[in-house]
């Protein structure tokens, strides 16, 4: 008895993936400082039914895609994030979080964050400005009392002298 061909499998055969393919995909966890360039790589391996869909969607879940769909979809989904560098900048931007009690974005539109501004006024801008030494943001201290009091004699006694056309020598 000849053994049985389905046409649709044969058929279905040329529209498959390639039987071996490696993706390169940049490693996760890693640090992007400026300047740099230069990502680190991994490779994975697809080769027929390997990887599971479980490591498909922990693959994916690293990189914040989606991981619903079937092999076919999870693979596609993969192949086109690693044939895309442009999406991995994404990856090492850091993530904009919010103080306790900040009122900004969405929450500025609340009852409580409206009342916080008509009681206390609107909140002063933060200045931040480069160290020179770590090149982090700094914010600069204010002044205390006595060196404001000391700065405003100082441009009294100054400004006094200049006023009456006399000239310290």
């Amino acid at each position: 008895m000849a053994p049985h061909t389905n046409k649709n499998s044969s058929a279905h055969s040329h529209e498959s993936e390639p039987e071996t393919e490696i993706l390169k995909l940049p490693l996760p966890g890693q640090t992007l400082r400026e300047g740099d360039h230069q990502l680190q790589l991994t490779e994975v391996t697809i080769t027929g039914n390997t990887p599971t869909n479980k490591i498909l969607k922990q693959h994916l879940a690293q990189y914040g895609l989606p991981v619903s769909g079937n092999r076919r979809v999870l693979r596609t989904r993969l192949r086109d994030f690693a044939n895309d560098p442009e999406q991995w900048a994404g990856l090492f931007q850091a993530s904009r979080k919010r103080k306790r009690g900040d009122y900004t974005g969405s929450r500025a539109n609340k009852h409580s964050s409206k009342r916080i501004v008509t009681l206390f006024g609107e909140r002063e801008p933060v200045v931040e400005y480069p160290c020179k030494r770590s090149g982090d943001l700094c914010v600069p201290q204010p002044l205390q009392h006595s060196v404001v009091a000391h700065n405003d004699t100082w441009s009294d006694a100054v400004l006094g002298d200049t006023a009456t056309g006399r000239r310290q020598e």
